[in-house]
């Protein structure tokens, strides 16, 4: 089970550019440059939040509470591009790295799955919980120009929306037909999301 998740790595990149923002809005002046920059932040949380996806490339953290001999593990926000750790708690309580020739990620399911292999991990101590660590990549890549061509549509609606400072109920009966497609099966996440990292 999931304990928490925490994005450890931000993407470097906006997941649209200002200038198309601009362009989109027929904007030529750049006397509202650092609202608009402000909006494409908020309308990339409002996006990320309502499909459960990463857009450009960020690095999370999730840690999981294993149940007797878990081997399976969810990723939440999908895309998921790659796992650069997966630790487990060993007999003696300390971390310890797993090679990734020892289990299989899955990335065309959404949202993403790793599967331990069989006899990889030793018998944990019944005086220890199973715990694990994975730190994984996920985002649809590094550019703005990586993100489908719908998501990229409801960044500049929203933007627009809030630009003609509409209310957030306007807000969602907009976007909600266009990110529809794309939203992930919600998962279970305790209420804490930084978790216990």
């Amino acid at each position: 089970m999931i304990a928490g998740i925490q994005r450890t790595v931000d993407p470097s990149v906006a997941a649209i550019a200002l200038a198309d923002v601009k362009a989109y809005l027929r904007i030529t002046d750049s006397d509202s440059d650092a609202i608009l920059t402000s909006r494409i932040e908020e309308a990339t949380d409002i996006v990320e939040h309502d499909t459960g996806r990463a857009l450009i490339d960020q690095t999370y953290r999730a840690v999981y509470d294993g149940i007797g001999c878990q081997r399976e593990f969810i990723l939440p926000r999908p895309p998921i591009q790659s796992i650069t750790t997966l630790e487990y708690r060993d007999t003696d309580g300390a971390w310890q790295e797993l090679s990734s020739a020892l289990y299989d990620l899955d990335t065309d399911r959404e949202p993403g799955l790793v599967r331990i292999r069989s006899g990889s991990i030793p018998t944990v101590s019944s005086t220890i919980k199973p715990s694990y660590k994975i730190t994984y990549v996920a985002g649809y890549g590094a550019a703005s120009t990586d993100i489908p061509a719908g998501l990229r549509s409801a960044l500049l609606v929203i933007i627009a929306a809030m630009h003609d400072d509409c209310d957030e109920s306007r807000i969602e009966r907009v976007i909600n037909p266009i990110v529809a497609r794309y939203r992930v099966p919600r998962m279970t996440l305790p209420r804490n999301m930084a978790g216990a990292v």
